[in-house]
């Protein structure tokens, strides 16, 4: 077997595409996740929130693409914190949302084909693990 134990983008993608409604809007800060997750989970979910408005993209060009890429015109239906969430840039929505799951998974990509980074067993979380947030309803 390929991949004999579940790692944390696996773990996550599953959990979205049972949870999340078609379209739900999914914030995931750092790019190595957000962009691994999109793989398996972006036919069902939009992934947002990706540029503020210092951004060195040409503006008329963003806003072509129609897609929720803006963090100050967006709310996410769902935040994904892989070993946690950091304070700060977060410390804005928490007010708005409510612990959907604590994912008991390692919660970095244990399955590069690098051998010096690819694990060979499964690995303890350290209480670390993966936190999910959702929205709660009616609020803006």
């Amino acid at each position: 077997m390929h991949r004999p134990y579940r790692d944390s983008i696996s773990v996550v993608s599953d959990y979205l595409l049972r949870n999340a409604e078609r379209n739900d809007l999914v914030y995931v800060p750092g790019f190595a996740d957000r962009e691994a997750l999109t793989f398996y989970a972006g036919h069902h979910v939009r992934f947002c929130c990706l540029l503020d408005r210092n951004t060195p993209l040409p503006k008329e060009k963003v806003a072509a693409l129609r897609a929720p890429l803006y963090v100050d015109e967006n709310t996410p239906d769902w935040i994904v914190g892989f070993g946690g969430l950091a304070r700060g840039p977060l410390e804005r929505f928490a007010a708005r949302y409510e612990v959907a799951a604590r994912l008991d998974v390692y919660p970095y990509p244990t399955q590069c084909p690098e051998l010096n980074v690819h694990a060979f067993t499964p690995l303890d979380t350290g209480n670390r693990g993966v936190l999910v947030l959702r929205h709660l309803d009616g609020e803006p």
